[in-house]
């Protein structure tokens, strides 16, 4: 099933090239959000509507989107707050056009395209196992979070220093990988996108509102704490629920 593959490449490649451009360099922040929603939200639902023969609340459906759990959301939106210890080590200087961007347009958009679109449509068209799945989707947006990385890694090729640039960007590509894998389940579990969405945005917050803390050992730990947290609400809350299942 490559057809989902070839979409989100593209609309990803889009949204790299556009942020590239000079005027998008000197545009406030909260722009990237505004194209990311533009360039994969909107046409994920228009692609998703015909796949489906249905209209926009039927499209809406299977993305995730109008199915709120909202026992998951709020626990999931616990799990995030052990991250206030980034705000405690680290000057606290909020960035409006950040929050806007990062906090709320930029998980949108994210978990529409690689959870509610990518990772759904490889469970429900393609068959896949969920665990394949959500490891396939998972994989493909911490690419996503490299840009130019075939170059990069080409011209390390070149240079002969491969080994070196790919030990450097395995941690932080594991790590997203293992983020994604962790939205998508809970996708999976919870039958919405809004859990793995409240997650992915209380994350990002904690960033946004103490950004001299990225790249600290004690980021990095806060933020692994919550992924763990996440990941143990996640399995009780599942002890109770029946197994996922897509429309």
């Amino acid at each position: 099933m490559i057809l989902p593959f070839v979409f989100v490449y593209f609309v990803t490649l889009a949204f790299w090239f556009i942020a590239a451009q000079p005027w998008m360099l000197q545009s406030p922040e909260w722009v990237d959000g505004v194209l990311k929603v533009v360039l994969w939200v909107v046409p994920t639902v228009v692609l998703v509507m015909p796949l489906r023969r249905g209209g926009w609340l039927e499209g809406l459906h299977n993305l995730g989107l109008n199915t709120p759990h909202w026992r998951g959301v709020c626990w999931t939106a616990v799990a995030t707050v052990p991250m206030v210890v980034l705000v405690v080590i680290s000057p606290f200087s909020p960035n409006p056009a950040s929050i806007v961007s990062d906090v709320m347009l930029g998980p949108f958009a994210e978990e529409v395209l690689y959870r509610g679109f990518l990772f759904q449509q490889l469970v429900v068209r393609a068959r896949w196992p969920w665990y394949w799945a959500a490891f396939g989707s998972a994989f493909v947006f911490a690419l996503a979070h490299f840009k130019d990385l075939d170059e990069v890694l080409v011209m390390a090729l070149l240079r002969g220093d491969l080994a070196a640039r790919v030990g450097a960007l395995a941690p932080p590509a594991l790590a997203t990988v293992a983020g994604g894998f962790l939205f998508a389940w809970m996708t999976w579990r919870w039958r919405s996108l809004w859990p793995a969405m409240v997650l992915h945005a209380g994350v990002n917050l904690w960033w946004a509102l103490a950004p001299a803390a990225a790249g600290s050992p004690t980021a990095s730990a806060a933020h692994g704490t919550t992924l763990v947290l996440a990941t143990l609400i996640t399995v009780l809350l599942t002890k109770t629920m029946a197994p996922g299942r897509q429309a």
